[in-house]
């Protein structure tokens, strides 16, 4: 049963792998992130829980922004398109949705997360189900107590928001909807 002990052992065991097997550490991180998955609310779910009562995140954090970096999800078994969404973009987004746990990532680690998510905002076209799943990651990171720094993107976010506000035709409800909750809490950065 998927209770708060065994996700202290499996991230234990992450941090501290056995003879230092990292594989140790990815599969048992693919198994965290497939866990996590099951659950909607972070409130209910007993690995978000246990991440906010604890203090040791390097090789948990480190692996997340690999697997970040290179667009890839352990929990994909399949290479066609699904439904669900990406194992590593939900449990940032689960991340970054509280407090206590939005601050496990290095101010360093969280500049490169903001230029993966801006590189992916970017590149991918309308109406893209993925591209939706950065925006949301993008608002969560700025809602959150992350230490973020905006300033040299700012002016490409601007342009980047208003190109999809104004075209609202060719753009999901929900990327439009996610851009004005952005624009209309962050005035002084995109207005």
């Amino acid at each position: 049963q998927l209770n708060e002990a065994f996700v202290n052992f499996l991230l234990d065991l992450i941090e501290n792998p056995p003879q230092n097997d990292e594989q140790v550490s990815d599969s048992l991180l693919g198994l965290i992130l497939s866990f996590n998955k099951h659950f909607r609310a972070t409130k209910h779910n007993p690995i978000m829980q246990v991440l906010s009562r604890r203090t040791v995140f390097r090789m948990l954090s480190e692996k997340l922004m690999l697997l970040f970096n290179r667009e890839t999800d352990p929990v994909a078994l399949f290479s066609f398109s699904i439904s669900c969404p990406d194992s590593v973009l939900k449990f940032l987004n689960d991340i970054f949705s509280t407090k206590r746990t939005s601050t496990m990532f290095y101010t360093s680690d969280m500049s490169v997360m903001i230029e993966i998510i801006l590189r992916q905002l970017f590149n991918r076209p309308s109406k893209d189900q993925v591209r939706t799943e950065y925006l949301s990651l993008f608002h969560a990171v700025l809602t959150s107590d992350a230490c973020v720094e905006l300033k040299k993107h700012t002016n490409e976010l601007k342009r980047y928001f208003e190109n999809i506000l104004t075209d609202y035709a060719n753009e999901s409800d929900v990327d439009v909807y996610i851009v004005r909750e952005i624009t209309n809490r962050f005035p002084d950065l995109f207005c």
